[in-house]
């Protein structure tokens, strides 16, 4: 199956799918009892912000970990 859409609505299609992502893991609770580090929070929150003025640049697993200091 293959979808008939623009580069344009593909980056679209992408860039919901994201925010979607994004504010599943900011407005649920899925390790609740459980504090988010303030940095972990701050990065959340700061992607969001970059991902609604189109700036959000996209960073492998690896570099996301080493960019909060996480192993």
């Amino acid at each position: 199956m293959y979808l008939n859409v623009s580069k344009e609505e593909l980056k679209e299609l992408i860039k919901e799918s994201v925010r979607e992502a994004l504010m599943e893991i900011i407005l649920s609770d899925t390790d609740e009892g459980l504090q988010l580090r303030e940095e972990i929070k701050e990065y959340l929150l700061n992607s969001y912000k970059l991902l609604e003025e189109g700036k959000l640049p996209l960073i492998s697993e690896e570099e996301a970990k080493k960019a909060l200091e996480i192993e």
